[in-house]
């Protein structure tokens, strides 16, 4: 246990680097997209609005289990709101989030950083929740996961319900 405390810890650590390192290398760096920049910038601010809406409504019925490591708080599982169709909606706004804002801004590292080292950790702290959950939830917890998606809503798992 010890070993995943520090590895949750390393995790964590990236991850909040990683947005921190895209917003400022966003706003501080020369190059940026020119060529379809005011279509960027409306379609960063409408992604970057969808990010913000799915993260307080996914943290309205997790309430204060999602600040911290990847050790669920939560005494139940929570399947409601976002919960009903994704596993993680406040990755996946927090996703859109910084995604919006690279687009906003016109950043091409950003947008590349945002690929290459957020959404990796992003994956992997939301693999590591999910253990945990596991550990936590059982069966309530694998019976849940055949039914929603990953970070995206499911078609076929919404239609088979």
């Amino acid at each position: 246990m010890e070993k995943e405390t520090s590895k949750e810890k390393i995790v964590t650590f990236l991850y909040i680097l990683s947005i921190i390192l895209i917003l400022f290398v966003s706003f501080v760096e020369k190059w940026k997209f020119y060529s379809f920049a005011p279509f960027l910038k409306y379609a960063g601010f409408i992604i970057l609005l969808t990010g913000f809406l799915i993260a307080i409504w996914a943290l309205i019925f997790i309430k204060g289990g999602v600040m911290g490591l990847v050790t669920p708080k939560a005494d139940s599982l929570v399947k409601e709101g976002p919960y009903r169709y994704i596993r993680h909606p406040v990755y996946l706004g927090t996703f859109l989030m910084l995604l919006g804002s690279v687009l906003v801004l016109k950043s091409i590292p950003g947008f590349v950083l945002l690929f290459l080292t957020y959404l990796p950790l992003l994956i992997t702290r939301a693999r590591m929740e999910e253990k945990e959950l596991l550990k936590k939830f059982g069966k309530e917890w694998k019976e849940y996961k055949d039914k929603t998606g990953f970070l995206f809503p499911s078609i076929i798992k919404i239609i088979s319900r």
